[in-house]
């Protein structure tokens, strides 16, 4: 059963203790007064309506926290008593509001005494809840899944709930398409609770507090950064190239820099920062946007790449006419002013409620409509630009690379391959190859193929060949290892200046749906939001490059149709290489997956292909170091075609075949040049001696040669 774990982290604001001297006992309210936040608060309190703009209220209440401001607290009071009509219902509600009325006489009352108008709740116990203490509810959602019980189906989560009333009324929502179904859940303060919702069979969507009523915490898929997130800030670095910026007197700034060209990444990622300038290095790496006209003024907010739980604000064309307005409009993420006139108003769109989890629908598809690899080449050939995802170790996957490539090429002709499985720098290694200016063992050892690689290149040798055969430019896409490693391992200023040169100019981190994604597979493995911060842009300048290294190729070759090879996990239309090649250049793409879930947003068409043997590269059962050009065994696995043949640890591999044995590559390809169920004569030197043993290379599988790997590799660890 497939399990989601989800953890809605929810901070509780830190003032508890400044409640006192707002809403203690002996505080008065006129009637007026409180009947005016109530009726205000309650106006279309039942319409979608009134649903957002509790939602913005709480996203205001999050960011300012309560007692800050008067306005704040008007919604944090309105909260309170529309939590009363929660708990115990609109008719004893609309008592309560008749019984304060009557009291209209008296000069003013205590929130005690208005509290004890309304029947069946303990006045003193909610009044301790939310007049003395912390009124903002935390709750943790976790441990989310959709279960089969004695032939009923759940969701099923945890809720641990540590402020607000004893026990409170939770509401939820159930969505069936375009059906809903609402209801209420009873929680219990500081208990851990498991609750079971039923549902019905099928997909299903599962919110909690959908349309606002409860006074709490908003979670990560529910909120969006917006400006008044860096108007609470303080310490704020601020990178501008204007000496006369007006940007510090309106935002709490503790430090300035002021040539932006020779700023690091380690000095902005544990910091909120603004940017004054679309133009700016950081600015474009980031974010790839343009003002919306030269004479407007742009103010854009998102999380800080390096570290999610800061801001970058990029302003571009302030104005104190329009600074000065940020206060009233600064729930936006973005914000377009021409003089004082605002003219563009956008927030990313979020979850209405906080989702616990989502049993999403049977993909079905009808037999008679399945495809024909003819048809499918059919229809890729009205595109200049057609993915084809992969797994990289199935044989099968390789295959149909393969024939969409070959079928495309007798009817183009002008076509290119684009891979991923090779670094952009080799480009004219594989010019020469094509050319038929080198062979395909020289061209395998120029791109290192099998260090930078490793997968077999049985894999991958067909359409490598196809293209030598056809004279078919291939275009390497991929970049070295150690610029993702060491952007992953936040060691991004570490980078050479060879290194550097591969980063971005331009790029766009932004992708709300791609980040959620990446999340859930990234928190299985419990890393920290650092981590995870570092390995999403790690992501998103790997696939940033290819897509501009195939984007290069296309300014060169304006009619040539390209063929992109890559994973499944670069292929998507909605996040990888096509995303970023489509805004790059404006041009379509046709993208195909393979052995994936079906999801329109991620592909145009999808193919299960059956399964294929493929016989990879023979395996002999040795464990192998490379030193100044010599290779050398250090293990070999028993009942191997090694330990058959004669070898032993410490034999050095001088010549296989014809093939001088300089380096493990070149082993490697003398093996899968000579196939199984031959015999292969190799030179090896043995305490100086030369000696001649021939390998009988047939199929071997023995787990033993992992463990003796591990072993090996440990071993080389332990001489650093």
């Amino acid at each position: 059963m497939k399990k989601i774990t989800l953890i809605l982290i929810m901070l509780i604001i830190s003032v508890i203790n400044s409640y006192g001297a707002v809403y203690n006992q002996d505080n008065r309210i006129s009637v007026t007064e409180i009947m005016k936040i109530i009726e205000d608060f309650e106006k279309n309190s039942n319409s979608e309506q009134g649903a957002k703009l509790r939602k913005n209220m709480l996203q205001n209440i999050s960011i300012y926290g309560v007692n800050k401001s008067p306005e704040v607290d008007t919604y944090v009071l309105g909260f309170i008593f529309h939590s009363i009509k929660l708990q115990i219902g609109e008719e004893k509600f609309n008592n309560g509001i008749a019984k304060i009325k009557n009291l209209k006489d008296v000069p003013s009352l205590t929130y005690l005494q208005i509290l004890r108008c309304f029947e069946d709740i303990d006045a003193e116990s909610f009044h301790n809840a939310y007049f003395t203490a912390n009124p903002v509810i935390n709750m943790n959602i976790s441990d989310a899944e959709y279960i089969s019980e004695k032939g009923k189906y759940y969701i099923s989560f945890t809720i641990l709930r540590t402020s607000g009333e004893k026990f409170i009324n939770i509401p939820y929502m159930i969505e069936y398409g375009s059906k809903k179904e609402y209801g209420r859940l009873q929680s219990s303060i500081n208990r851990e609770e498991t609750f079971k919702v039923p549902v019905e069979l099928g997909s299903a969507l599962l919110y909690i507090d959908p349309n606002y009523h409860l006074l709490r915490t908003l979670g990560d898929n529910e909120k969006t950064p917006v400006i008044a997130d860096m108007l609470v800030r303080e310490n704020i670095t601020l990178i501008t190239d204007n000496q006369e910026s007006s940007i510090a007197g309106y935002f709490n700034i503790g430090e300035t820099i002021n040539n932006s060209e020779y700023i690091t990444f380690s000095q902005i990622e544990n910091k909120n920062i603004i940017i004054e300038g679309y133009n700016n290095k950081i600015a474009q790496f980031f974010v790839d946007k343009a003002p919306f006209s030269s004479e407007s003024s742009d103010y854009f907010i998102f999380k800080n790449p390096q570290n999610k739980e800061k801001y970058i604000l990029i302003i571009n064309n302030p104005k104190n006419e329009n600074l000065k307005l940020l206060n009233q409009y600064g729930i936006n993420q973005q914000l377009i002013f021409k003089g004082q006139n605002i003219i563009k108003e956008a927030t990313a769109v979020t979850n209405m409620g906080y989702k616990v989890l989502e049993h999403k629908a049977d993909t079905i598809v009808f037999v008679e409509n399945t495809s024909t690899m003819e048809q499918v080449i059919n229809k890729s050939l009205s595109y200049k630009n057609i993915f084809i995802g992969e797994v990289h170790t199935d044989y099968s996957h390789h295959a149909n690379q393969l024939s969409v490539i070959e079928n495309i090429y007798k009817r183009k002709k002008n076509i290119a391959i684009a891979m991923e499985m090779v670094q952009v720098k080799y480009m004219s290694v594989l010019n020469d190859f094509v050319r038929g200016r080198i062979s395909e063992k020289e061209m395998l050892e120029k791109i290192h193929y099998y260090e930078n690689w490793s997968y077999d290149y049985s894999l991958y040798a067909p359409i490598f060949q196809y293209a030598r055969d056809n004279n078919i430019d291939i275009i390497p896409l991929n970049i070295p290892r150690s610029v993702t490693s060491k952007v992953y391992n936040g060691s991004i200023d570490n980078l050479t200046s060879e290194e550097k040169n591969y980063l971005p100019k331009k790029m766009n981190v932004i992708n709300n749906e791609y980040e959620k994604s990446l999340y859930e597979i990234f928190s299985i493995h419990k890393g920290t939001l650092k981590e995870f911060s570092n390995f999403y842009l790690s992501q998103n300048i790997w696939d940033e490059v290819m897509a501009k290294n195939m984007a290069d190729y296309r300014m060169a070759n304006p009619d040539t149709t390209i063929i992109a090879l890559c994973g499944n996990g670069h292929a998507g239309k909605n996040s990888g290489i096509p995303y970023r090649y489509k805004r790059i250049t404006g041009e379509e793409n046709f993208v195909i997956m393979q052995s994936e879930n079906i999801d329109k947003e991620k592909a145009d068409l999808f193919i299960f292909p059956e399964y294929v043997e493929g016989r990879s590269t023979p395996k002999i059962g040795v464990a192998l170091e490379e030193v100044e050009n010599k290779v050398k065994i250090t293990s070999v696995a028993k009942q191997s075609p090694a330990e058959k043949a004669g070898l032993k640890t410490g034999d050095e591999i001088v010549k296989c075949g014809y093939h001088n044995i300089n380096n493990i590559g070149n082993l490697k390809y003398a093996l899968y040049e000579k196939g199984y169920n031959t015999t292969l004569e190799c030179e090896i030197i043995r305490n100086k001696k030369p000696v001649t043993k021939y390998i009988k290379l047939v199929p071997y599988e023995d787990s033993s040669v992992d463990d003796m790997i591990k072993a090996h590799i440990e071993k080389v660890k332990g001489k650093k």
